[in-house]
C-alpha cells in the first residue's frame, strides 16, 4: 500500500473518531462542541500537508491550502471578548471569506498546475456549504460545519485496500461532483423516504392533514418545551401560519410562540422534530467510503473496482493487491 493510500487510510480512521463522537453529541443534546471541529480540522491540515508533499506539490499550492485551511477555520473567529459587536463581527468574518476564496482561485488559475485543483477543490466546497447554511437549505451550524470539515480532510476522493467498491468510469466527474457532495447526497438519498414513513405514522395515529403529515406530526402543546422539535404552527398579528421548515432563530422563540399559541386556545400543534443530522451525514461518509456514490452507482456510471483478493505477508504485514484479469 502506497503512502497516499496510508494517507486515505489516516483520514478515514480520523473522520470516524470525529464523526463517532459528534454523532453521539448531537443524538443525546442536539449540540455539538466547537473544539470537536477544531481537532479534526488540526488534524486534516497535517493530512493535506503530508498528501501535498507526497505528490511532490509546488510550493504555490502549499499557499493555497493555508488559505483553504484559514477559510475553513474563519467561521470560529469570536472578537466578543474584544467587544466587537455581533455585526461587525459578521462583516469581518464575510470579509475574509471573500477575500480569501478570491485569492484562492486567482491565483490558483493564474499559475495553475494540477495540484492546486486540491486546495480550490476544497476552497470551493466550504464556499458552497457556506451557501448552502445562508440560504437555508442546511438548516443546523453544526451540519454546516461537519461538511466544510469533510472537504478539508478529504480534498480527494479516499482509496485504500479494495475501497471504495464502486468507482466513476469518468475521471473528471470526482472534479466536478467533490467527495463533500457525494457524503451529502449518500446522507440525504434515504430521506426521499421519510415523509412516506410520517404519512403512515401520522396515519396510524388517525392524525392526516396534507400536506403537514408529510412534514411531522401533531404533539400536545404542554410537551413541546424542552423536546427536540420545532414549531410548524405559528402566531402572527393573530392568526395561525404554517410554516414546514424552521428559521435559523427558531430555537430563541419558540417558548414565546407556545405561549401565544397557548393564548390562543391551541391544546395541540403540529410540529417538526429535529433529526441529529449529524448521524446520517456520518452514515453518508461511510457508504460514500465503503461503497461509492450511489447515484453513480444507479446511474450505470460507477463500476466495481478490478480487485480481486487482497494478501498479507508475514514481512511487516507488507499488504499486496492482486488485480483481477
Amino acid at each position: 500500500m502506497d503512502l497516499l493510500h496510508i494517507i486515505d487510510a489516516l483520514r478515514v480512521l480520523l473522520a470516524i473518531c470525529v464523526f463517532g463522537i459528534a454523532s453521539y453529541a448531537d443524538y443525546r443534546t442536539r449540540t455539538i462542541e466547537n473544539h470537536v471541529w477544531l481537532i479534526g480540522g488540526a488534524a486534516g491540515s497535517v493530512l493535506l500537508f503530508a498528501h501535498l508533499f507526497t505528490i511532490s506539490a509546488p510550493l504555490l499550492t502549499y499557499i493555497l491550502a493555508l488559505l483553504a485551511i484559514a477559510l475553513f477555520f474563519t467561521p470560529y473567529i469570536n472578537l466578543e471578548r474584544y467587544r466587537v459587536s455581533e455585526t461587525t463581527e459578521m462583516y469581518i468574518e464575510l470579509t475574509l471569506y471573500i477575500s480569501i476564496a478570491s485569492a484562492t482561485f486567482l491565483t490558483g488559475f493564474y499559475w495553475f498546475t494540477p495540484e492546486n485543483v486540491i486546495p480550490m477543490g476544497i476552497v470551493g466546497m466550504q464556499v458552497l456549504v457556506r451557501a448552502f447554511y445562508e440560504l437555508n437549505i442546511i438548516h443546523g451550524g453544526a451540519d454546516a460545519k461537519a461538511l466544510m470539515l469533510i472537504s478539508l480532510v478529504f480534498p480527494t476522493y479516499p482509496q485504500f485496500l479494495c475501497i471504495p467498491i464502486y468507482k466513476s468510469q469518468i475521471p473528471l466527474i470526482e472534479q466536478v461532483f467533490p467527495f463533500t457532495l457525494t457524503v451529502l447526497f449518500n446522507a440525504v438519498f434515504w430521506f426521499i423516504f421519510y415523509p412516506l414513513a410520517l404519512l403512515v405514522y401520522n396515519a396510524a395515529k388517525g392524525s392526516i392533514k396534507l400536506p403537514q403529515a408529510l412534514f411531522g406530526y401533531r404533539m400536545s402543546i404542554d410537551e413541546v418545551k424542552g423536546k427536540f422539535v420545532w414549531l410548524m404552527e405559528h402566531p402572527v398579528d393573530g392568526k395561525i401560519i404554517t410554516r414546514y421548515t424552521p428559521d435559523k432563530d427558531e430555537d430563541e422563540r419558540i417558548a414565546e410562540e407556545i405561549a401565544e399559541l397557548k393564548r390562543m386556545g391551541r391544546r395541540e400543534v403540529w410540529i417538526t422534530p429535529q433529526i441529529p443530522f449529524i448521524i446520517p451525514i456520518f452514515a453518508g461518509l461511510l457508504i460514500s467510503i465503503v461503497a461509492g456514490n450511489i447515484l453513480f452507482i444507479l446511474m450505470g456510471i460507477a463500476v466495481p473496482l478490478p480487485c480481486a483478493s487482497v494478501l498479507v505477508s508475514s514481512d511487516y504485514f507488507h499488504i499486496s493487491i492482486f488485480h483481477a484479469s
